[in-house]
């Protein structure tokens, strides 16, 4: 008996745009879009984009939910629509002033469509920031779906404030999958948050 080799590592980019375009002191609106490529110079895998919105209901207790629609290419190079409803919670743990801020985020979705079929998945998200005008982040996130493990993603990088309009965060993420889905990826990420919400409402925000 010979044992399959393993899974070869695969390299992507992915990159996210968030626009705050409401913002007060308990519900925030942003706009949301999402590319994926298949590697670092590489054609479109995925695109996404949609709206969330998040309520707070106590100081360090935020409420989450949006949609997205989107569009991926299947392994017969077709394109194939997908929709994807989610809500959730997260939790600040930490927060300091010049400091590090540690949140938490556990998310409920619901896939339909795509190359994956229907599903429903949860994810919960551990992240470290700092408030500073350039600073490091940390995240992990683990996804769970009706099998159990589905992946999870571990990533590090850089943040900047580029203006007090505009975020920049570049990094690595490296993505482990449940073999089926196709193993191990290393991603490049980048993420530009616009706030176009009225300079008395800015706040640094993750």
């Amino acid at each position: 008996m010979v044992a399959a080799p393993p899974l070869a590592a695969e390299s992507r980019t992915w990159h996210a745009f968030d626009v705050v375009v409401f913002g007060g002191p308990r519900l925030e609106a942003i706009a949301h879009a999402r590319l994926r490529y298949d590697s670092v110079l590489g054609s479109l895998q995925q695109g996404r984009a949609g709206a969330l919105a998040r309520i707070r209901v106590y100081p360090r207790w935020t409420l989450i939910g949006g949609y997205y629609f989107g569009k991926e290419e299947d392994h017969l190079d077709q394109w194939q629509n997908f929709h994807r409803p989610f809500a959730g919670l997260e939790a600040s743990l930490v927060a300091r002033d010049g400091g590090l801020a540690l949140d938490t985020r556990g998310l409920l979705e619901r896939i339909l469509g795509g190359s994956s079929g229907d599903f429903t998945r949860y994810r919960q998200r551990l992240r470290l920031t700092t408030d500073r005008r350039i600073g490091p982040y940390l995240a992990t996130e683990w996804f769970l779906d009706a099998l159990g493990y589905r992946s999870s993603r571990h990533s590090a990088g850089l943040r900047w404030r580029l203006a007090r309009r505009i975020t920049l965060e570049a990094g690595y993420l490296l993505d482990l999958r449940r073999a089926e889905l196709g193993g191990l990826l290393h991603v490049i990420t980048t993420h530009v948050n616009f706030d176009l919400r009225p300079a008395d409402r800015h706040a640094p925000r993750d």
